[in-house]
């Protein structure tokens, strides 16, 4: 097909998003996704909170059968809007054992063990494939069926060796490197979730006592301590209860706008720009 200045569409109207969330365990990373517009769950961990019922696939013990689970939204008729994958570092292993399976397969003389043996790092980067294969099942969703995709992971603190300024530690998705940074190229929000916690000391005795008050957060500032980011949209830096009640109504409002087909005003209407250190409270 020839190009042409005829073929440019202006891209005005949001797709649903694709959604990245990661904190540590019991934050409420699936409360948060299950107040979704009308989620269905990959359930890989059993992990989703009871009290708040949501409709699951059986737990996943294999690559294959998330792919399956994907194939059945998209070819058969439902009214789900919103995907659900619980999560994606319980994911990983069955990422890798499909590697494993598919280079024993197609190299008997060279069988994998672990996904190490490899060597050099080209275990992780056969993984990517793979990987590939799953965010294309999940854009296909959102691109033709019009879900939205909701994407848990749990945190890891790492040591972060930046051009900028000295080597720090700090909150990153729980996956490998190579896998969290496609993940991340293919999600237009990328939120991390932790309980903000204050220090109060006080004397008892002859000591000093420390004690730690916590509450929820969620929030995409990118910044030193986190990853984080959002296409199309202002950045958000929101408190609130231990289940990050307010952050949850603000990104099920922008869910319900996106699935509706309503432009968020403070999109351009060019090309989105991805906020860095901008948030509101």
């Amino acid at each position: 097909m020839a190009i042409s200045l005829s073929s440019l569409n202006r891209l005005s109207v949001p797709k649903p998003p694709r959604i990245v969330i990661y904190g540590p365990h019991g934050i409420g990373k699936n409360t948060f996704a299950g107040a979704a517009p009308r989620p269905v769950l990959i359930n890989l961990e059993d992990g989703h909170p009871a009290g708040q019922p949501i409709d699951a696939f059986p737990r996943a013990e294999s690559f294959a059968e998330v792919m399956e689970a994907m194939q059945a939204l998209y070819n058969e008729d439902h009214d789900f809007q919103t995907l659900v994958i619980d999560s994606l570092d319980w994911l990983e292993p069955l990422v890798w054992a499909e590697t494993i399976r598919r280079n024993n397969e197609a190299n008997p003389s060279k069988q994998w063990s672990s996904i190490e043996d490899a060597g050099y790092g080209k275990g992780y980067i056969a993984t990517l494939d793979v990987w590939r294969e799953y965010l294309d099942g999940i854009n296909a969703l959102r691109n033709d069926k019009g879900m939205a995709v909701i994407q848990t992971a749990h945190a890891e603190v790492k040591r972060f060796d930046s051009p900028e300024t000295e080597p720090f530690d700090r909150y990153q998705i729980k996956l490998h490197k190579m896998a969290s940074a496609l993940v991340q190229e293919h999600a237009d929000m990328v939120l991390f979730a932790n309980f903000k916690t204050s220090v109060t000391k006080s004397d008892v005795g002859m000591k000093k006592v420390a004690r730690g008050v916590g509450a929820g957060r969620v929030g995409q500032r990118r910044g030193g301590a986190t990853q984080g980011e959002e296409r199309g949209g202002e950045g958000a830096d929101t408190h609130g209860g231990r289940r990050v009640c307010a952050a949850r109504q603000r990104s099920t409002l922008r869910l319900r706008e996106a699935m509706n087909g309503r432009a968020h005003r403070s999109a351009p209407e060019s090309h989105p720009a991805r906020g860095r250190n901008s948030s509101v409270r």
